[in-house]
């Protein structure tokens, strides 16, 4: 049986949410339009993933504070 291998390794999307972060404040907007630019299907499952790993904070409507660097 063959191994089936991602495209992309996982936590890429932490790399797309640095990119776009200014000061470590990101938008969902952006980060959602870079995602689907990308090709996934619902990039807000991440946000929502992170938020509760504790990776995300979120400090006002559509912005999140980040805190891996």
């Amino acid at each position: 049986m063959a191994k089936i291998q991602g495209h992309r390794r996982q936590y890429f999307s932490l790399d797309i949410m640095k990119k776009i972060s200014e000061n470590n404040i990101i938008k969902s907007s952006a980060f959602v339009k870079e995602m689907e630019r990308l090709g996934y299907i619902s990039p807000r499952t991440y946000i929502w993933r992170y938020e509760r790993q504790g990776i995300l904070k979120k400090i006002k409507k559509g912005e999140y504070k980040l805190f891996i660097t």
